[in-house]
């Protein structure tokens, strides 16, 4: 391999580091275009993400004495909950304080 081989190397790794970088940027302004709308998140959001949470099992065990199969189905639930928490950028605390909000705007 010659030193011309692998500058060219170098330069395809380059390239793919930075589409790497690009699609997740996306996939971030993606998300936040959709959950957050300049800033904090949407009021809609919060009635997403409640359902989603609550979908997934967030907040509880998915352990289940003797259905492995009932494991497998909760574990991928609460997997597509801690994606969008990962993706939104937001800890446990904020997600917790929007579901709280969103719980007393409904209850008046």
């Amino acid at each position: 391999m010659s030193l011309r081989d692998d500058a060219e190397a170098v330069a395809q790794r380059v390239r793919d580091l930075r589409n790497i970088i690009r699609r997740k940027a996306d996939r971030y302004a993606s998300y936040a275009a959709l959950f957050k709308r300049d800033g904090p998140l949407a009021g809609s959001a919060g009635i997403v993400l409640d359902d989603i949470a609550a979908f997934c099992m967030a907040d509880t065990t998915t352990y289940r004495r003797d259905a492995r199969d009932e494991i497998l189905i909760m574990e991928g639930r609460r997997q597509v909950w801690l994606h969008l928490q990962e993706r939104l950028r937001l800890n446990g605390q904020q997600l917790e304080a929007l579901r709280r909000e969103l719980r007393e705007t409904e209850d008046e």
